[in-house]
């Protein structure tokens, strides 16, 4: 894709200006804060689903094992502002992450993704973690979503904390 002003697009201006500028440090402290936050606020919920840079801070918090639970990362954008340095280590620690903790995390990208790469994800799942592709999807994974496939990974990550009989039961009784 070409864009004179998304910095994300590898031709566009502004994501050529901007690659020259030193994000890496900066990026790292805004994921620490926000890790920090939901560590904070972070019950126990059921499953966590989170998208892009949010999915960053998910991840952040599984590598840091602030969060075994549930997990649903959708486009995780871990590679697009930490610097690589940064972002190799949170994939190293993300896969050295017990299989207990990985079973209940899948990862779900469009193949269309024109903001984060789906290289991202397939280089983070490795065989270590699910991955789901969407065919044709872009980031926002619109289609995916109405299709109903985001809520069929979610019940599918439930199952294996809960049990298929109990996700039926309890979540889907109220």
């Amino acid at each position: 894709a070409t864009s004179l002003w998304n910095p994300f697009c590898e031709n566009a201006f502004l994501g050529r200006f901007l690659a020259h500028l030193s994000w890496g440090a900066a990026a790292r402290d805004v994921l620490d804060r926000c890790v920090s936050i939901q560590k904070d606020a972070l019950a126990e919920p059921d499953v966590v689903v989170a998208s892009s840079w949010g999915a960053a801070v998910a991840l952040k918090l599984l590598a840091d094992r602030a969060w075994t639970g549930p997990t649903v990362l959708l486009c995780p954008g871990h590679r697009r502002l930490l610097s690589s340095q940064d972002a190799d280590a949170l994939v190293t620690a993300f896969r050295a992450l017990p299989k207990k903790t990985l079973r209940r995390v899948v990862l779900v990208h469009g193949t269309a993704d024109a903001t984060v790469p789906i290289a991202d994800s397939r280089e983070l799942a490795a065989d270590r973690a699910r991955l789901v592709e969407v065919p044709g999807g872009s980031h926002g994974l619109g289609a995916a979503a109405a299709d109903g496939l985001i809520s069929s990974v979610v019940v599918d990550v439930l199952a294996k904390k809960y049990g298929a009989e109990r996700v039926g039961e309890v979540f889907f009784a109220r």
